[in-house]
Parts: structure tokens; C-alpha cells; sequence
């Protein structure tokens, strides 16, 4: 399967989070992908299968000229005492992603997928913005094709293919989808600025997919 190493380039994290450059390259061409998705905790089999669907369908509308060749769900895992933090009060996001990188190389040897997302729904966090525990909403590892999302800070659950589509283009795209150069209010791959408000985040710009 391709190789999901682990080398910190950049924490894009969403809400309280994400990468800080809005720096934005063209999209490469039609690019093909197969998804795995690994639920956590109370995150149920099904949910994730229902995500996974909603997030499959939505992916090649919004991005245009990827194929989505498969979306997978593995079973249910438990997050341990080893991705706490150090209060044991939040799942550190970081450890979350060594993980599925573990999980990735025992469970999918003869396998091929692109990317894994993990799910869960308790509160994860990060170091940033100078603080050791930031909490966050989801962490991507820039073009290393790992990341986990959290819906503990979402308010309306229909709106987490939402996150799940902005931390997947940052971990596949590499250095082609950061944050939105244009601010636009209804793009995915916008700032949050503080605030967990996806309502209006419906797409994702001609600016951020290289159009203009």
C-alpha cells in the first residue's frame, strides 16, 4: 500500500486548529483514490459506513475531477491511555495518527489505500498557537495521507463530511490545499478562525482548486 510515514511537515487542524499558510498550487489532473476510514470508541460501524457514504458521494462533486475508487470502513477501534495527554483530559491528535499509522501497516498489508481517516467522537487536541493543549477539531499531516477528525465540537452532525472533506484535502493534496487564500465563507477549505460554524461552508473555491 503507499507508504503512510509519519514525518511532521505541518498540524492543519480545523476550528481551534488547521495549517497557518494559505499558500494554494494547482490540483494535479484527475487524481484516483481509495479511502479507508477507521472509527474510534462510540463512533458505531454503521455511523461510519453512513459518513463514509456522505462523504464519498460528496468528494466528486466537490473537487471535480478526482475518482474516489473505494471508501472502506475497518472495525471499531478503542483509543487508549497511550493518546492521552498528559491531564488525561483529551486525546492528543498527533498520537491518534502514529496509530493509524501502526494500524495501517499490520491491518492493510495487501491492501492499496491513499488515505486513512480516523473518526472519533471524544475531544482531541494539539500543540498551537502557543499553547501545549490547544483542542481542536481534526489534524492532517500536509500530503502524508493520515488524519483523524473529532465530532466532539461539532453542533449540527450532518455537517462532519464537512470536516472530513477539509482535513482529507490537506492530507492528500500535499502542498496544493491549504487554508483558503480568498477567506470565502462558503469554502470547506477556509479558516475557521475560532469558530465551528460549517453551515455555510457548501464547496470549494476556484481559488483553492487552481481555477483563477
Amino acid at each position: 500500500m503507499k507508504t503512510l510515514k509519519l514525518l511532521f511537515v505541518t498540524a492543519c487542524v480545523f476550528l481551534l486548529s488547521c495549517n497557518k499558510s494559505n499558500e494554494v498550487e494547482v490540483m494535479p489532473c484527475c487524481p484516483t483514490c481509495s479511502i479507508l476510514f477507521q472509527p474510534y470508541d462510540s463512533v458505531s460501524y454503521q455511523e461510519a459506513q453512513r459518513l463514509a457514504q456522505t462523504f464519498g458521494d460528496q468528494l466528486s462533486s466537490l473537487l471535480g475531477d478526482i475518482n474516489v475508487r473505494e471508501v472502506s470502513v475497518l472495525p471499531v477501534k478503542l483509543l487508549t491511555n497511550q493518546q492521552l495527554n498528559s491531564t488525561n483530559t483529551r486525546y492528543r491528535a498527533e498520537k491518534i495518527l502514529k496509530y493509524q499509522n501502526d494500524i495501517a501497516k499490520d491491518m492493510i498489508k495487501d491492501e492499496h489505500f491513499d488515505v486513512i481517516i480516523g473518526l472519533t467522537s471524544k475531544d482531541i487536541s494539539t500543540s498551537l498557537h502557543n499553547i501545549d493543549d490547544y483542542g481542536i477539531q481534526g489534524l492532517s499531516y500536509i500530503g502524508k495521507n493520515n488524519c483523524v477528525v473529532s465530532t466532539f465540537r461539532i453542533k449540527n452532525k450532518k455537517d462532519v463530511w464537512k470536516l472530513v472533506a477539509h482535513e482529507f484535502c490537506h492530507g492528500y493534496f500535499y502542498t496544493q490545499m491549504r487554508h483558503c487564500p480568498a477567506d470565502d465563507p462558503t469554502c470547506i477549505m477556509r479558516d475557521g478562525h475560532g469558530k465551528p460554524n460549517w453551515k455555510k461552508r457548501t464547496k470549494i473555491c476556484n481559488k483553492c482548486l487552481g481555477r483563477q
